[in-house]
């Protein structure tokens, strides 16, 4: 999976427009980022590139760029 293809996952994800989620969008602003959210990203990554990913260091991503790393 690209990044483009996973970045536009996460925005459908989020019920965005992918040109909408850029990597310096800062998530606490997106109004759907929420536990939930957080739960559903953390399917997306390792269903989709097969890495777990702890709550915690999710939820400390200030910006979109900050998970995509």
């Amino acid at each position: 999976m690209t990044q483009k293809q996973f970045s536009t996952q996460f925005a459908e994800m989020l019920n965005l427009e992918p040109e909408q989620l850029m990597p310096d969008r800062v998530m606490a602003s997106i109004e759907g980022w929420d536990s939930v959210a957080l739960l559903s990203a953390m399917v997306l990554i390792d269903s989709e590139l097969g890495l777990t990913v702890r709550p915690d260091a999710l939820s400390q991503a200030r910006t979109f760029g900050d998970i995509l790393v």
